[in-house]
């Protein structure tokens, strides 16, 4: 993986598992920058209405086909075309590299955390 970034849906029940996996079976531990696209869906989709934040959701928003859910390889492949749909958006508003996204997230964050607090 040379450290390159990982995607997944709710990511950090994934992170700590991988994390604990890697270092106890191949003693890898070499850190990674995490995206969560459970969190990239809503910061660059922010109206879009999908009756909830599940996977499930979001594949029906975008008429995804889903062959089996809750197995790991369908899964994995939603959340790819979740990814792509993301990423296309992404582009079209200016985002260029890692580093643009990451500030979009960021804001994303804040922007949640104000509206948490207010």
């Amino acid at each position: 993986m040379n450290g390159d970034p990982i995607l997944a849906y709710h990511s950090a029940f994934d992170q700590k598992f991988l994390e604990k996996a890697l270092k106890q079976t191949l003693g890898y531990t070499q850190p990674h920058t995490w995206l969560d696209v459970a969190e990239m869906l809503p910061a660059y989709f922010p109206n879009s209405k999908t009756g909830g934040k599940g996977l499930d959701n979001w594949a029906d928003f975008f008429d995804l086909e889903v062959s089996a859910r809750h197995h790991a390889a369908a899964d994995a492949m939603v959340t790819a075309e979740l990814t792509l749909a993301v990423i296309n958006k992404a582009q079209k508003s200016g985002v260029t590299s890692l580093r643009d996204f990451n500030g979009k997230l960021k804001y994303y964050r804040q922007l949640k955390n104000i509206h948490r607090q207010g």
